[in-house]
């Protein structure tokens, strides 16, 4: 995965990743991969929903969190951050 990533960050072209955290080596690998994206300088590296304006993705509750506008993301207000009450 991690080659694969950098193949994909090598290559200038658009892509979409989607991660699936499911076990400790697979969150392991996800953080290394978003480090990677991070360190690219030229990625957005963000969740599926904020990408496709979705601010409240997750049902049964009524917290907001951040959505990519005019090509950026800014994760400051996520709500597991510990910014904003519940």
């Amino acid at each position: 995965m991690l080659n694969a990533t950098a193949g994909f960050i090598a290559s200038g072209k658009p892509v979409l990743l989607l991660e699936h955290d499911l076990r400790p080596i697979t969150v392991e690998i996800g953080q290394n991969v978003s480090q990677m994206i991070i360190n690219a300088g030229n990625r957005l590296n963000c969740p599926i929903a904020a990408l496709f304006g979705d601010a409240q993705p997750y049902q049964g509750t009524n917290l907001t969190w951040p959505i990519v506008v005019d090509g950026k993301y800014n994760d400051s207000s996520n709500p597991i951050k510990g910014t904003i009450g519940y």
